[in-house]
């Protein structure tokens, strides 16, 4: 597969919540980041990068999201790279051309690893590997999702029956933001309401 030409600086953090707030427009981000979630690759995209390269499966088929989706909507190339390099460098040059990515150092272009990019059909062929596995990873899922839920409820109500303001929200109406896909979109649907009952001025 024969994928578009890049070239540019890229920025790296082990993080991709904490590379987000450094990237720059034109930057190309290059990431650490299995499965990039919608949130993750919304907020990318607001950056106005050029393009963005992970050493990890940007969409790994164990289960469906549309991180990658959001980011090819928004025209911005995504690129998987075998990566052979032992360092990464906070900001360094970099460009994928042939199907490699290349990085400069000591005055020359230096291999770093097969690239691959994700287009329509590499898409519909992940998504159909994550359906395949859709019932086996809810339950997975679900299973660690109860456990943890079992293991954090005692000290949470502990912390519940123990806090002392409680009764300054008693009785009242409680807002309870959850920072999710489109949580921006929500909190502007519902800023009237909140307005309404003089709970921000």
């Amino acid at each position: 597969m024969i994928h578009p030409k890049i070239e540019g600086m890229a920025r790296y953090h082990a993080k991709t919540k904490h590379l987000i707030p450094q990237l720059k427009p034109g930057d190309i981000a290059f990431l650490s980041h299995q499965d990039i979630d919608p949130l993750a690759a919304e907020s990318l995209a607001e950056r106005k990068i050029q393009a963005v390269v992970n050493v990890e499966p940007s969409m790994s088929g164990k289960f469906q999201h549309d991180g990658v989706r959001v980011l090819l909507n928004r025209n911005i190339p995504v690129f998987d790279i075998e990566w052979k390099r032992k360092a990464v460098e906070d900001f360094f040059p970099i460009k994928i051309e042939n199907n490699q990515c290349l990085t400069f150092g000591d005055g020359q272009w230096n291999f770093g690893g097969e690239a691959r990019y994700y287009d329509e059909d590499r898409l519909a062929q992940l998504k159909r590997k994550a359906l395949c596995r859709h019932e086996n990873e809810f339950r997975r899922f679900a299973k660690n999702s109860l456990y943890h839920a079992d293991k954090d409820l005692s000290p949470m109500l502990d912390s519940l029956f123990d806090w002392k303001s409680q009764g300054e929200i008693r009785g009242k109406e409680v807002l309870l933001v959850i920072r999710g896909t489109d949580y921006e979109k929500d909190l502007q649907a519902i800023k009237r309401w909140v307005k309404k009952k003089s709970y921000i001025k």
